[in-house]
């Protein structure tokens, strides 16, 4: 049965948990650095140098250093039914140049999470002259995901006043889910006392098992004019989409393979960025990310990814220090996002804020980079009303030139 129907809940723990996220494979995430989260949770312009990103291939070729990039988060969630918080692993990349105006990259991230436990409310089921009420309960423990391993190359192409800057990503998808369903049966008596009795009458287990592949296809551009104006295009496609899946209920079992091998829009992004002078700038972008078309009976609950459409402007500000034995230059930034998740029976607003602050120092090799969002999103349960939510992200990037020919002497 569809979400809305089954939840109200009595108790959870583990985090990444909001009722929004209990449909498709669980928390569908866009992973993003730092410096693109704090400018609104950006996909393709950022408060970095020349927009280096490790993970936007198009912005590879335009660092000269060999980069290693760590990046984790604290993210809270919390409503009046209940509150979480967790520590999350958000990637870790490989970057370095190869030939003139080429780059290479490589990372692992996550792609889907759902770490969840809950119960449902107890529905009773009223009694008859020939028979007692019943009261049922029914507990779920959900786990796993779907990671991802990436390969980028990024191309750039030099004019007089322009530059065009090409980037592909081939993103390996790959995990492991599982879900552990108890119900049970209770008959529901009284003792002379009006004391209410639960006899059990029977426990019903289903346990559900999925092992996912997939392969992913990013393509990612920016045109560049006179150092000022920049555009910006970024899509990606998944296609065959493999899930294996093992059913068990009680003494029975199934086994299904579902292969989807049609080519699906995953992400679809427009942006702009005009940079008033070499250290400010002002950024918008227009998101769409798509609903994949799996068989319902594969999601959680039955229950598909919803449609999202978001819009995004951020502001940067670059300070340099000419004394740099100490530090190279401080970055901030300052973003808000309104973002549409297009459920199939309604449509949720989340709104939130952003902002980050990056230091660079060693001759500019070597930052840290901080980012805060804070936000508020509708609940698909109309009882919850509002998820109020927050995500500190931190990333460090060490780089040096580990591939320049030296001299002889």
């Amino acid at each position: 049965m569809y979400i809305l129907i089954i939840l109200s809940f009595i108790s959870l723990s583990f985090s990444q948990f909001s009722t929004n996220f209990l449909n498709g494979f669980g928390n569908n995430r866009d992973v993003i650095s730092t410096f693109s989260e704090s400018m609104g949770e950006m996909w393709m312009n950022n408060s970095n140098r020349n927009n280096w990103d490790p993970l936007l291939a198009s912005s590879l070729y335009s660092s000269d250093l060999t980069k290693i990039c760590v990046s984790s988060s604290i993210t809270g969630n919390q409503s009046d039914f209940y509150k979480t918080y967790n520590q999350n692993f958000e990637f870790i990349n490989f970057s370095f140049p190869i030939y003139k105006n080429m780059g290479l990259g490589i990372g692992f991230s996550p792609n889907t999470v759902a770490n969840y436990v809950f119960e449902e409310d107890p529905v009773r089921i009223s009694g008859t002259e020939f028979s007692h009420p019943l009261l049922s309960t029914s507990s779920h423990v959900i786990k796993g995901g779907i990671s991802e391993l990436s390969l980028s190359l990024s191309r750039g192409f030099i004019f007089k006043n322009s530059t065009l800057a090409l980037g592909f990503k081939w993103n390996i998808l790959f995990g492991n889910q599982q879900i552990n369903s108890v119900s049970n049966l209770q008959k529901v008596t009284y003792d002379q006392s009006g004391n209410e009795i639960l006899t059990l009458i029977e426990d019903l287990y289903n346990d559900e098992y999925n092992s996912f592949n997939a392969y992913q296809y990013e393509f990612d551009s920016r045109i560049i004019i006179n150092d000022k104006n920049s555009i910006s295009l970024l899509m990606t496609l998944t296609d065959d989409f493999e899930i294996n899946n093992n059913k068990v209920h009680q003494l029975f079992s199934s086994s299904d393979k579902y292969f989807m091998d049609q080519v699906q829009l995953d992400r679809l992004g427009f942006g702009y960025m005009y940079n008033i002078d070499d250290n400010l700038g002002i950024a918008s972008e227009l998101h769409f990310k798509n609903s994949i078309d799996i068989p319902f009976e594969l999601m959680l609950f039955d229950s598909p990814s919803p449609t999202k459409i978001s819009f995004h402007n951020g502001l940067y500000k670059r300070f340099y220090n000419m004394q740099s034995e100490s530090w190279n230059s401080i970055n901030l930034s300052v973003g808000c996002k309104y973002k549409i998740i297009k459920f199939k029976n309604r449509d949720l607003r989340d709104i939130s804020c952003s902002f980050g602050s990056g230091i660079l120092f060693n001759d500019l090799k070597n930052n840290i980079d901080i980012s805060l969002t804070i936000g508020l999103v509708e609940n698909i349960m109309e009882s919850i009303g509002y998820d109020s939510y927050y995500k500190i992200n931190i990333a460090f990037f060490s780089g040096d030139k580990w591939f320049k020919k030296r001299r002889r002497n």
